[in-house]
């Protein structure tokens, strides 16, 4: 089995892009024995290993920067892509990805605080229904849905509606967060043009397309081919959900019940407290180092 790899990423001289993972062909996660990808023209780096077909079930991959002139890792921020899990049979993968820097304010919404508590998914995982044929998977992170949207899929081919928010295509939670859908676009005439949007599952409208300009899935003629298409974070505005918080040591929190200098058991007071003045964060100080796991 043999997957391609392509990713853009814009780097200086010394510097390369390679891919990481979980499975002996790409290092074993092992960054020095990581699989290295090709310059492309522009800012393209692409490049195909074989593996074992049994390793394709459970492969877990990341990209990783290497600075060739001081031997430095750059990871990506997150746990790895996968890839999808179709009934089809394939001999080939094709996965172009985004870069996820850990810069990226849409990643903040990911970590537990958001993911377990703030905003907690409430959408139903679906199971997908497999297709006869699956030529394209489209995978997309929305962390900011409320529970009435679900992220739609709009594009110039008729599997994609030919431009018509009227009847969008609905894409589907998965188990990993993502919003995927899998479509055929074997009839295609050349590359396909695409945006993701907002719909309203309740009112039963299309509200509005992500910012930017179109994305493009490649169309590849070849049979037992699946085209992976992860295109990173919706384009929608990030700072669309607000809150406030406080941030105070335990021995300042004084009550009736305590011995007054404060105690663990007034944490419970506070946070009545702060539910009801509408505060969602509490910080307990002091302050500890909060991004070594990535979760917090």
């Amino acid at each position: 089995m043999k997957i391609h790899f392509k990713i853009s990423y814009y780097t200086h001289w010394g510097q390369r892009i390679l891919v990481s993972g979980n499975i002996p062909e790409l290092g074993n996660n092992d960054f020095q024995k990581a699989w290295p990808l090709n310059f492309q023209d522009k800012e393209d780096w692409s490049g195909e290993v074989d593996i074992a077909e049994t390793n394709a079930a459970k492969l877990r991959y990341r990209y990783i920067l290497l600075n060739e002139n001081d031997g430095q890792f750059t990871e990506e921020w997150g746990e790895g892509r996968i890839l999808s899990d179709t009934n089809n049979d394939i001999n080939e993968f094709y996965c172009f990805d985004q870069w996820n820097s850990p810069a990226t304010v849409e990643n903040t919404f990911l970590t537990a605080p958001f993911a377990d508590v703030l905003l907690r998914d409430e959408h139903e995982v679906v199971v997908k229904k497999p297709l006869k044929t699956v030529t394209h998977v489209f995978r997309v992170k929305a962390p900011l849905m409320s529970l009435n949207q679900v992220v739609c899929l709009v594009g110039d081919c008729k599997p994609l509606g030919n431009w018509s928010t009227l009847k969008p295509v609905l894409l589907h939670k998965t188990a990993e967060g993502f919003w995927e859908k899998e479509i055929n676009l074997s009839r295609g005439n050349g590359a396909t043009h695409y945006k993701y949007g907002v719909f309203d599952i309740n009112e039963q409208r299309f509200c509005y397309f992500e910012a930017g300009p179109d994305r493009t899935a490649p169309d590849i003629k070849s049979k037992k081919t699946l085209v992976l298409l992860d295109d990173g974070f919706i384009r929608i505005h990030s700072q669309s959900w607000k809150g406030a918080g406080v941030g105070l040591p335990v021995f300042s929190i004084r009550t009736k019940q305590s011995f007054g200098v404060g105690d663990f058991g007034d944490l419970r007071l506070l946070t009545n407290w702060a539910v009801k003045v509408g505060l969602k964060l509490i910080q307990v100080l002091p302050l500890n180092d909060t991004i070594g796991t990535h979760t917090e």
